[in-house]
């Protein structure tokens, strides 16, 4: 008996028998009842399941909350996380333990997805002390002189700092910090006004932490035995890869949040970040066995000082390891942490929905160094690809190796190809056919105008160069095309000039579309492309042409449709189309200004010639209703203007602050876009509506008279 047929089957076994003799007319009747009976059985079992706020329906969630008399939070959905649901879950819970410092962490972290560690500032304040309770430790003793014989005792809440103790040294300005600290009256804020006896600092992290395993790191072209954990070379700084706490009430320590490795804390104790297991941050192998940490010593690399024989030396402010003077294996693997803000770009995320699944009729193989796969590199899998029976070539990428190749793609007429890495994987691709630096990956030929090309998931050291009729749709998702094309040992870009993508003069109309990418400079002729990015930053190092037209970048490029970007260069477009939430840095040129619109973007408005603007900063905040208002001076206009000037923590690609909005954010570029958080590419983290959150629901929870506010540590 099939599920299908379960309501056939309870009839009468003599109206079974006639209907089988006839043409089972009530069969086929039987099964139509049967839709509606799975129909209504499924509705009741989603009732059943409505009743608890684990299993229910996200709809439900308001209508449980207003049972609980609870106000629901700022949704933030399109950051990967729902808020209500663990906030309303567990209320009762909180209420139970309202005004502790222990709910306020799990409350602030349940509506902001961020991690977040609370600190009564009160505790930390020096005070003279009463005789009868006198509160000393006794410090800790990493240089004892002997056996039995440790530093004088110390005060760490009520008197001076033991200098002896480098790691409280070093945690002082930080949220686990140890020693006392004198009262300051000022108001709470980022910066200052933390130790009073009514605060409580809200320390929150807003970087990720994101681990690559087993890659193969670059080796320096100083010293020969030095190399960077990022397989490009770029000097990354190491982040903590978070402990998961099996008690979730339990208070935050230092190495269950996504912070940068303190070089201190590494030396103290190197078994917590160095390792194989779950939660270590980095890791160098030997032929993939990995090196004891008996071996591993912590030292400054910025001149590539070799360790001592047979030790391996990391940095973890660089994201560098050496060994002695040839001493390096023959073949040399890592693992590392880095820490970045936004999934975007080439990552070792959850990139599960924009994963292309092949079909019984399509050209479908693996890559893998290991020789698990159906190939070891990407043109051994191309050269197997019949463009004439298989219209769609799905090459998938199945580790995080480095892919050191001359790429040459020459695609035929009404043909797909697509290039990706699986879930979670981040693969090197490198570039080899320029003698003199990184080279590109180049379609030739003359046969695809109609032809498409995706990549995904992919981290690429080089550049893009399409030729006349060789393509016509070029797609990135989830892909780094290094800005600069390479980055070298000091972190500055090797060819700043040099676009990632470059478009020669085509009769085909082109269309690229970025989505969730980051990007060099876009050379694209006016007549012949049109360009879509959609949460991505297009980024010129030096602050020339991220977008242009041949030659060179002088002429007007291509029509422009833009939806929450980040572009630091200069654009000079045919036409913009539609821009929403678009953060320009530089100056913007439309050739055509009677066409498109830009809604909710950030642009300087006196150097730029665009079409019609809607609620563009910072011109919407200095304008009232399109007038300028009475009273207002040209000197308190430049000044709102120089307030709003998008300034970032990091410029520099590989920097983990990178074209994140450095703090304080002001309201204009805050909260500018159309849905009140920020202007530009990290509006998908909805910063806004988690700060929102934790203001709001800390302070019900707070203790009497208390003042929580938050800090953000990164």
């Amino acid at each position: 008996m099939t599920q299908e047929e379960k309501l056939y089957q309870l009839l009468p076994s003599w109206h079974r028998k006639l209907d089988a003799e006839t043409s089972e007319a009530l069969r086929g009747f039987m099964g139509i009842l049967d839709e509606v009976r799975k129909v209504l059985h499924d509705d009741i079992g989603n009732l059943h399941d409505n009743w608890f706020i684990e299993t229910c329906d996200e709809w439900v969630i308001s209508y449980i909350a207003d049972l609980l008399g609870v106000n629901i939070n700022h949704s933030i959905s399109s950051a990967g996380m729902f808020s209500q649901r663990p906030f309303v879950g567990r209320t009762i819970h909180y209420r139970r333990r309202k005004g502790t410092v222990s709910v306020l962490e799990n409350i602030a972290k349940d509506v902001s997805g961020w991690p977040v560690k609370a600190v009564e500032f009160f505790q930390h304040m020096g005070w003279t002390q009463h005789l009868n309770h006198i509160r000393m430790d006794h410090a800790q003793n990493p240089f004892s002189h002997g056996s039995g014989r440790f530093n004088p005792t110390s005060q760490f809440r009520v008197g001076s700092v033991n200098i002896r103790d480098i790691d409280a040294c070093d945690r002082i300005t930080g949220p686990f910090n140890m020693v006392s600290h004198t009262f300051d009256m000022r108001p709470l804020n980022q910066l200052n006004g933390h130790f009073g006896i009514e605060k409580i600092g809200l320390f929150t992290w807003r970087l990720a932490a994101h681990t690559i395993r087993k890659m193969k790191p670059r080796q320096s072209q100083t010293y020969a035995d030095g190399y960077s954990f990022d397989p490009a070379g770029i000097p990354r700084q190491l982040f903590t890869n978070p402990r998961v706490q099996a008690n979730n009430d339990a208070p935050q320590d230092e190495q269950s949040v996504p912070a940068r490795v303190r070089c201190t804390a590494f030396w103290m104790d190197k078994a917590s970040y160095y390792g194989t297991g779950p939660d270590a941050s980095c890791a160098v192998y030997d032929n993939h066995t990995l090196i004891p940490v008996e071996q591993v010593i912590i030292k400054d690399l910025s001149s590539w000082d070799p360790p001592s024989a047979g030790k391996v030396a990391i940095d973890p402010s660089l994201g560098r390891f050496a060994f002695a003077p040839g001493q390096s294996p023959e073949t040399v693997h890592a693992d590392f942490t880095h820490g970045f803000g936004v999934d975007i770009g080439g990552g070792p995320y959850d990139r599960r929905d924009s994963l292309i699944r092949s079909i019984a009729a399509d050209y479908a193989v693996t890559i893998a160094k290991d020789g698990s796969a159906d190939h070891t590199s990407i043109n051994s899998a191309l050269s197997g690809w019949n463009q004439t029976t298989h219209k769609r070539a799905v090459i998938t990428i199945h580790d995080n190796e480095t892919y050191a190749e001359n790429l040459v793609l020459t695609l035929e007429q009404n043909v797909r190809l697509v290039i990706q890495s699986s879930n979670t994987c981040r693969p090197h691709i490198q570039c080899l056919n320029d003698v003199s630096g990184p080279g590109v990956i180049e379609f030739s030929g003359s046969t695809g105008s109609n032809s498409a090309a995706e990549f995904d998931g992919l981290f690429i050291e080089g550049a893009f160069l399409v030729n006349p009729e060789s393509v016509r749709d070029l797609n990135l998702r989830h892909c780094t095309l290094i800005p600069g094309r390479a980055i070298g040992e000091d972190g500055s870009a090797s060819f700043a000039s040099e676009p990632s993508i470059t478009f020669e003069l085509d009769s085909t109309e082109h269309l690229a579309t970025f989505y969730r990418s980051i990007t060099g400079p876009v050379i694209m002729e006016e007549n012949s492309g049109k360009l879509c990015a959609a949460e991505s930053i297009i980024d010129h190092p030096d602050g020339g042409a991220a977008v242009a037209g041949l030659p060179n970048g002088t002429l007007p490029g291509p029509d422009l449709e833009l939806d929450t970007c980040t572009i630091t260069g200069e654009v000079n477009a045919r036409r913009i189309l539609l821009a929403t939430g678009a953060l320009f840095k530089k100056r913007v040129l439309v050739q055509r200004k009677q066409d498109g619109c830009m809604r909710y973007c950030y642009i300087d408005e006196r150097v730029s010639k665009t079409p019609r603007r809607f609620r563009c900063q910072p011109e919407y905040i200095i304008l009232e209703k399109g007038k300028r208002p009475a009273g207002l001076s040209v000197q308190q206009e430049v000044l709102i203007r120089n307030r709003t000037i998008p300034v970032f923590t990091s410029s520099q690609y590989g920097k983990s602050g990178y074209c994140q909005l450095a703090l304080p954010v002001g309201r204009a570029l805050g909260h500018g876009n159309e849905d009140r958080n920020e202007i530009g590419v990290f509006n998908i983290l909805k910063q806004a509506f988690r700060t929102q959150n934790i203001e709001q629901r800390t302070h019900e929870y707070a203790p009497v008279q208390m003042e929580p506010g938050i800090i953000q540590v990164t």
